[in-house]
């Protein structure tokens, strides 16, 4: 094989990113070179829909590969097309939605799929089969469909048959299971410490039992410590890529890596390196999802790896041929001018499914906690009851019910920020601003947030009426005993702060049930 080639080949394996809206030409001369095999996007690509539409019509037409144009569109928190296409509600939020609405997430995933196709996305990075069973998991929470492993197999099922079925590829991530973990992989190496068979038939088996159904499976940057003896991450690790994926369980689908740009990774690797590691471990596709540079070390190294017999070309090739049956297709693509047609139909479907949305998010919210007897009366528009709402500011979810209240024609409701994690000062502060106030705390995992455990005991102590709203993990309630109160989105999304806002309107889009004490989220 000539060294070009080579170069084109070893292309095949990067997935890289891009730094904006548009496809800049050093970029451009990536794809057509063959030294990347496609993108992922996320939210910095997009602008509105037509600019995002030609963008992806442009990296299609520009691949020397079949690219891989590739979105962590799962819903809810991780969504990185909600501001153009139809939101979409968390995994948690859908789950919950399916015990009323019994296709919640057939209906979701088939929504998001469709827009996808329509788009030219030829693979999501979804469904996310991680078991929530960490409360102070960082990095999973609602992403994860349950803290039950039968229910994530059986949801997870669905939604892989369903993104299918619109031809689009799904990736069941992130194996073996990010869920039981407390640290966030973007940071540093999430580690799994618990004993084989509690690992085996909490994390793993919902990816065994989905694994007929997954045509790729994401390894994360997870060390498995009951099966992996060096402090080595499931991305690099021979034994659980070739050993566990490949030779116990059978899977012969594509493996792609997570994120190896990701600190979880390069800290302790550095990113050429851990490239040429997850390769030789069994991945079949890197996610490089850094700056033009990360992606030309990547390659670089893989092509120095192959040429010098690190890295057999036996390796390369079962990759590529992996990779080439299930991206055989040039993507088409909704570019606005060139397919006019097709992207007026993804105009439609995005405004036909506005409702169908918004229907499963309403359904999943719950209040968990009601006292009523206590008189609690949730503000409607006509009463005369003022209210103060403390919610956290958040650099990635503005978690801004007042604003949907107010759309609502409900103008009774003032808003508070506090900071995230607060300490002593604020809260002392805030809980006499709310002295004698009718109060609706929204919280956000506070299960790592002490500062809103805090907070919400001090308001508990002053406010007269208290409404507190679990704007993410559901895990919140057992820190707010003293709140009479409480719901639960499930999802951390404008389209959860929208129905959230129609629930306190009506008092009547909710079920009460017993909580997460039963175990069944």
């Amino acid at each position: 094989m000539k060294i070009s080639d080579l170069e084109q080949e070893a292309g095949k394996l990067i997935v890289g990113r891009l730094p904006g809206t548009d496809l800049p030409q050093d970029f451009e001369r990536l794809l057509r070179r063959g030294t990347i095999g496609g993108i992922t996007l996320f939210k910095e690509n997009v602008s509105d829909l037509e600019q995002l539409a030609i963008l992806i019509s442009e990296v299609a037409q520009n691949s020397n590969h079949i690219p891989i144009i590739s979105v962590d569109q799962e819903g809810g928190a991780v969504q990185r097309f909600d501001d153009v296409l139809t939101p979409l509600p968390s995994p948690m939020a859908q789950a919950q939605a399916q015990s009323k609405i019994k296709d919640a997430i057939e209906r979701i995933c088939i929504i998001n799929a469709t827009q996808s196709s329509l788009l030219g996305i030829n693979c999501l990075l979804s469904p996310v089969i991680d078991v929530a069973s960490e409360k102070k998991c960082p990095i999973v929470c609602t992403r994860a469909y349950s803290d039950n492993s039968k229910l994530v197999t059986e949801y997870a099922s669905i939604a892989a048959r369903a993104i299918s079925s619109c031809s689009v590829i799904p990736v069941g991530k992130h194996f073996p299971g990010h869920g039981a973990t407390k640290e966030d992989s973007h940071h540093s190496l999430a580690v799994i410490d618990d004993e084989l068979t509690l690992w085996q038939e909490r994390d793993l088996a919902p990816f065994v039992d989905c694994l007929k159904d997954l045509p790729v499976i994401l390894t994360g940057h997870i060390w498995v410590k009951c099966i992996e003896e060096k402090a080595l991450p499931a991305s690099l690790s021979y034994v659980i890529n070739q050993k566990l994926l490949r030779e116990n369980l059978g899977f012969n689908g594509l493996i792609m890596t997570d994120d190896m740009t990701m600190k979880g990774i390069t800290s302790e690797f550095g990113l050429g390196e851990a490239c040429v590691m997850a390769v030789g471990a069994g991945a079949d596709i890197v996610l490089v999802n850094g700056s033009l540079q990360d992606q030309l070390e990547a390659h670089s190294a893989l092509v120095e790896a192959f040429s010098s017999g690190r890295l057999p070309m036996e390796r390369l090739e079962s990759a590529i041929q992996r990779r080439d049956k299930l991206f055989a297709r040039r993507p088409e693509t909704a570019h606005p001018y060139k397919n006019r047609e097709q992207y007026l139909e993804l105009e439609r479907s995005i405004e036909q499914e506005q409702d169908s949305v918004f229907q499963v998010s309403s359904a999943a919210l719950n209040v968990l906690k009601a006292d009523f007897a206590s008189s609690l009366e949730i503000q409607n528009c006509e009463s005369k009851i003022d209210w103060l709402v403390l919610a956290p500011s958040h650099d990635r979810y503005k978690l801004d019910v007042v604003s949907e209240l107010n759309k609502l024609g409900c103008t009774g409701y003032s808003e508070q920020r506090y900071s995230l994690n607060p300490e002593d000062a604020e809260i002392s502060a805030l809980a006499k601003q709310c002295q004698g106030k009718n109060v609706v705390l929204l919280t956000f995992r506070a299960q790592i947030n002490a500062g809103q455990v805090e907070l919400a005991k001090a308001v508990a102590k002053t406010a007269e009426i208290k409404l507190a709203v679990m704007c993410d993990t559901p895990f919140d309630l057992e820190l707010l005993p003293d709140w009479p109160c409480v719901v639960a989105t499930y999802d951390p999304s404008n389209l959860a702060m929208r129905a959230l806002g129609q629930f306190i309107k009506s008092k009547d889009n909710a079920t009460t049930r017993s909580g997460v004490e039963s175990r069944s989220l």
